[in-house]
């Protein structure tokens, strides 16, 4: 069964970027100091890779942060309009089928990418595979302000999305990892003048997962 992707249709890939540029351009820039903030949990990471890369927005700014940084994305569309970023290597795959060997790259991350994926535990249990030092995960609160605004939108993107709590998130690591590991989180995107969190409301949530070996 062929599942929908809204990112295969050429107006919306096409368009996606713009976003980052005008009205979410704060926001853009919130969610990166947090990434930032994250990476450096990471010491000795060289390569990452960005997984559902979309038009390679993130995977350019791991790039230009020094990382080797690699992307992968199913949608013919996105990896097309990842081209216009100058040597960015990003190429056509599918999250739960990785063609890449086990700890192939020191950390793997998904950037507003799972919210996506049919099937979000196996797309986790393959970053873990590739993985040599963990995963960073930055996803849309589900309990959140902007994580209402989004779903009661829909519209051809929200409409297919899931959206998860942090919890959600964390319960589903346990259940794939099993072994003692150790999870950080914060979260950004506040109504107020908060720029980042411990707890768990924030619009836009970014999750550590460290000692997976």
């Amino acid at each position: 069964m062929t599942v929908y992707n809204p990112f295969d249709d050429p107006e919306i890939a096409g368009k996606y970027e713009h976003w980052y540029h005008t009205s979410g351009k704060q926001a853009a820039h919130l969610e990166k100091q947090l990434l930032g903030s994250f990476l450096e949990k990471f010491p000795g990471t060289t390569t990452i890779l960005d997984i559902g890369c979309g038009t390679g927005y993130f995977t350019n700014w791991y790039q230009k942060m020094g990382y080797q940084a690699y992307g992968l994305d199913r949608s013919f569309m996105m990896i097309k309009h990842s081209k216009r970023y100058e040597n960015l290597p990003c190429c056509l795959g599918d999250a739960v089928a990785l063609p890449f060997p086990d700890h192939s790259f020191d950390l793997v991350s998904y950037v507003t990418s799972l919210e996506f994926f049919p099937d979000v535990k196996a797309a986790l249990r393959e970053g873990l595979r590739v993985a040599r030092q963990g995963m960073l995960v930055g996803a849309i609160n589900r309990q959140s302000l902007l994580g209402l605004k989004y779903r009661k939108k829909g519209g051809p993107i929200w409409g297919h999305a899931r959206l998860f709590t942090l919890g959600e998130l964390k319960q589903m690591l346990e259940e794939i990892l099993g072994t003692p590991f150790m999870m950080q989180s914060k979260t950004t995107l506040w109504p107020l003048f908060i720029k980042s969190s411990k707890l768990p409301w924030g619009g836009f949530l970014v999750l550590a997962v460290m000692d997976i070996r």
